[in-house]
């Protein structure tokens, strides 16, 4: 019988935590998230999490509505609290928001 041989490249990163130290990550993470998102005013909450649940629109014609507005100012608020820069300051998502975005307004319109 052969074994199975098992690699990993050098940028791989192998995580040797228990399920349970991992679960534990988890729910010290999301609560911490929560607590930012807690710091934002009542509309900036509701904003995010419109937009996470797709309960918003936050382009219409080709155009940012008011949610999509509300929406930017509140991830910016957000980024301030957090210390983490904007993901929009990275070209890379930058870019790959954008392509989406085109994606969906051709689907959209046909």
């Amino acid at each position: 019988m052969l074994t199975e041989r098992f690699e990993i490249s050098g940028d791989d990163d192998l995580d040797l935590r228990s399920e349970d130290e991992k679960a534990r990550a988890a729910v010290t993470n999301w609560m911490r998230w929560q607590g930012y998102l807690g710091h934002l005013d009542r509309w900036q909450q509701a904003a995010i999490w419109g937009a996470v649940r797709e309960q918003t629109a936050l382009i219409r014609d080709r155009q940012a509505t008011d949610e999509g507005r509300g929406y930017v100012q509140a991830l910016r608020k957000l980024s301030a609290l957090t210390g983490v820069p904007s993901l929009f300051s990275r070209p890379s998502i930058r870019l790959a928001f954008w392509m989406k975005l085109r994606v969906r307004l051709r689907t959209h319109n046909q």
